[in-house]
């Protein structure tokens, strides 16, 4: 028993150095989990892997939720990684109010559908605008579902936005 517990250990010290090793620093490390949120400030914001959200400028005026989305790559440069730059799009989000309905943004022509953004590591995008039809209950109480693409271990993350 206590000798397979020492395999345990050795093995899970052995992916740990080769997962240091092969990341070339700790946040490269944390960056190889399989989902890793990076702390990101001012709220409300999000950084999946450090691919970050930044949200600012929410406002509800003409039947229309609008806010400005800045993007920064924050990523840190890993071994396994087939791009330096993280992608996303409008098609990326959604809002969510206190009633379950998910919003696809809307597009009108104070909100153009910007496509598909390229942010390469270290670059800063935006700000870019994203409309959305309001909740009924209105904005108290929801979030910004996020769905970027950080690898093979995305998922959606929520930024709460009021």
């Amino acid at each position: 028993m206590l000798g397979r517990l020492l395999i345990v250990v050795l093995l899970g010290l052995l992916l740990v150095g080769v997962l240091f090793a092969g990341a070339g620093s700790l946040e490269g490390v944390k960056q190889s989990i399989p989902f890793y949120q990076a702390p990101c400030a001012p709220p409300p914001c999000a950084a999946p892997q450090g691919f970050e959200a930044d949200i600012a400028n929410l406002q509800t005026a003409g039947g229309v939720v609008s806010m400005d989305l800045t993007l920064r790559n924050k990523t840190a440069k890993t071994p396994f990684e087939a791009v330096s730059y993280r992608h996303t799009s409008p098609s990326d989000f959604q809002l969510s109010g206190t009633d379950g309905v998910d919003r696809s943004p809307i597009f009108q022509l104070d909100c153009p559908n910007w496509g598909d953004v390229r942010v390469p590591r270290g670059a800063t995008q935006g700000p870019v605008r994203l409309c959305f039809q309001p909740p009924r209950e209105g904005t108290q109480g929801a979030v910004l579902l996020w769905k970027p693409d950080v690898g093979v271990f995305s998922r959606r993350v929520s930024i709460h936005i009021a």
